[in-house]
């Protein structure tokens, strides 16, 4: 049974449930829905329960991003990189990346701006996604370092501004561009 099902049944926050309406805030509002206020506000609960868990408010955001990167990166690299055939990983992360809760990725870069530790995770993830695309383009294509390297930085460079450019697009409209790019990019 997960925490979040105790949690609740009992009547009590888990860390989890926190992180969880931090993360949602955070999608929803940006950085201004994860004052202490607006969370208990949100979450019903009060400071008390909030400093149960977490030993200030920086100790919650350095949560609440470590969480997004395990669920938005870590995680799913882990997965993607358990196919062997690589046609598979491909498809997977262009799957993953037309469906992902892109305004969730833009709030957390704005928190990036004013949150050191976020901007570290926020770079810790472009890192751990741009390493897994060298990988790729070097496993599938056989390119030098250097042109792995350019491509990987390209294709999420390409990510990166979609979410910025065409915020509002659609998984299908995200896919098309995908597959543009992948026309160009994945070339041997």
């Amino acid at each position: 049974m997960s925490d979040r099902s105790t949690s609740s049944r009992r009547g009590r926050f888990a860390k989890a449930d926190w992180i969880m309406i931090g993360l949602a805030g955070l999608r929803q509002e940006g950085p201004d829905a994860l004052t202490i206020e607006r969370l208990t506000a949100t979450a019903r609960r009060t400071r008390g329960s909030f400093y149960h868990h977490f030993a200030s408010h920086e100790d919650f955001v350095r949560a609440m991003a470590d969480s997004w990167l395990q669920q938005s990166t870590v995680g799913p690299i882990a997965e993607m990189q358990q196919a062997a055939d690589m046609r598979r990983v491909r498809a997977s992360l262009a799957e993953f990346a037309a469906t992902l809760d892109h305004r969730l990725e833009r709030q957390m870069r704005r928190l990036g701006e004013i949150n050191t530790h976020a901007h570290a995770v926020v770079q810790q993830s472009d890192a751990l996604r741009i390493a897994m695309l060298v990988q790729m383009f070097q496993g599938e294509f056989a390119l030098l370092p250097d042109e792995a390297l350019k491509r990987a930085q390209l294709q999420h460079a390409a990510f990166v501004g979609m979410q910025v450019v065409f915020p509002e697009a659609s998984p299908e409209f995200r896919r098309e561009l995908d597959l543009y790019l992948a026309g160009k990019l994945w070339v041997g």
